[in-house]
């Protein structure tokens, strides 16, 4: 069953364009769903300690990433400002609908359920290539050519161009410029401490992210 906040977030966010520029959100009028790359700059945004969670309880400075995120969400869906109280009861509603494992903050894939998010080029070709998050160990030694702890430059596009090659079936299908592309991706996606390569924790949680499991 569809999500609430699915149905409605992105059909009438375009109808309310003309709010605040304070309010994040408002940038991403597709009516339909968000890219994954505009999902990362939601992400990214809102987790402001960059700890791999929005958090719902207040950090040091009394702030709360999970209430920021509800309180722009609904300013979105309903064009209504709720005072702290009543935000703090919306938050509370959606963390015991979404945060499934009851922790107190959320990961990309509880924040998925809630924003709905189209399927990318580079999650289609990690779902084709039927691999799972038990096959990271064995992939990641593979490619790791030098041993160092992480893939990174031709180590990436090597792994990119046979994700690329198990979908064509034929490598001179291939072209550079679309392995660049999903080389970025990747790396806007799974690097997340923009070294410009990926450690094997990375790639676990970019497989688990786009497999949802």
């Amino acid at each position: 069953m569809a999500k609430p906040v699915q149905s409605v977030f992105l059909c009438l966010l375009q109808r309310h364009q003309d709010m605040s520029d304070t309010n994040f959100l408002t940038q991403f009028g597709d009516c339909h769903t968000i890219s994954m790359a505009d999902f990362i700059t939601i992400w990214k945004n809102y987790d402001t300690d960059k700890s791999g969670f929005i958090e719902i309880d207040p950090n040091e400075k009394g702030e709360s990433e999970f209430e920021k995120f509800m309180y722009d969400l609904v300013e979105i869906v309903f064009n209504e400002k709720l005072d702290e109280d009543a935000i703090k009861k919306v938050a509370e509603a959606f963390a015991s609908e979404f945060d499934a494992d009851k922790n107190g903050k959320f990961g990309m894939n509880e924040l998925m359920d809630i924003l709905p998010v189209a399927e990318s080029g580079l999650q289609k070709l990690i779902y084709d290539s039927k691999m799972s998050s038990l096959d990271v160990d064995q992939i990641f030694e593979h490619y790791d050519k030098d041993n160092s702890g992480s893939i990174q430059d031709e180590e990436l596009d090597a792994l990119v161009r046979d994700f690329m090659q198990k979908q064509t079936e034929s490598a001179e299908e291939i072209l550079d410029s679309q392995v660049a592309d999903y080389k970025a991706e990747l790396l806007l996606i799974a690097d997340k401490n923009g070294d410009g390569e990926i450690s094997k924790q990375e790639l676990q949680q970019l497989v688990k992210l786009f497999l949802r499991k």
